[in-house]
């Protein structure tokens, strides 16, 4: 992507932009895509880990903690979808709680959690170990009273870096191969820098949006879990049968 990006911003044998920046307006573009289609078509990018992955924000190993309320998500944590336990062959969906709604728990015992609160950014160690920590934190309401719910976690994974140019890790296939699309993205960057004009090109990226929505739009992956019946004539609107 890097020597076509070059090509067509007629860039080959030139380091006004040097491959580091090229690299970065690549991860820069494939984010900036990602985030795109995130927003419109999040169920194609789910993920799910169960209640083994998470770190107690307090100290000890992964996994529920009785009394404990905060826990670390994910490394590659970016969207929440769905929370939901099992326990004793009961399942439900944790309800998701604005922290108005936190103060009604304080005080209570443990138990079974009703609902979550999602909080915090990739700012700081919880345990103090010192490695790098990204992710953000869930609060579980109440806090468990045991360790053997099976709590499962639905979620969007952040956009992965690329860090090779060859191997799984220099790979794009999480965006289902839109490199056009990202490739022009890169080469806009590339000549705005060197002041060019770019005009032709942002309208060339925006036919090449409007061509992957459409690819997206008929495959919807969902349907609807009642449908509609027959209707009929109230004998108060006419046109209705």
């Amino acid at each position: 992507m890097r020597a076509s990006a070059r090509e067509r911003a007629d860039m080959v044998n030139s380091q006004f932009v040097t491959d580091a920046e090229v690299d970065k307006y690549i991860d820069s573009s494939r984010q900036r895509l990602y985030n795109i289609l995130v927003g419109k078509f999040e169920s194609y990018f789910i993920k799910w880990v169960t209640q083994a992955a998470l770190l107690p924000i307090s100290a000890g190993a992964a996994g529920l903690k009785v009394g404990e309320a905060d826990y670390m998500l994910p490394a590659d944590y970016y969207k929440m979808v769905l929370v939901e336990r099992d326990y004793s062959g009961s399942s439900s969906e944790l309800n998701r709680y604005r922290w108005a709604e936190v103060p009604r728990y304080r005080g209570l015992s443990n138990g079974a959690p009703t609902g979550y609160v999602l909080y915090g950014s990739n700012d700081y160690d919880p345990q103090s170990t010192g490695a790098a920590v990204s992710g953000s934190r869930i609060r579980l309401l109440p806090a468990p009273d045991v360790t053997t719910y099976n709590l499962t976690f639905t979620y969007v994974p952040a956009c992965p870096l690329l860090v090779a140019d060859t191997g799984p890790t220099g790979s794009m296939d999480h965006i289902n191969g839109f490199n056009d699309w990202v490739e022009l993205d890169v080469v806009i960057k590339m000549l705005t820098k060197e002041e060019a004009d770019v005009r032709g090109l942002v309208a060339e990226r925006g036919q090449w949006m409007d061509a992957m929505e459409a690819v997206f739009i008929p495959r919807d992956i969902g349907q609807p879990s009642t449908a509609m019946g027959d209707l009929f004539n109230t004998g108060i609107d006419d046109g209705y049968e």
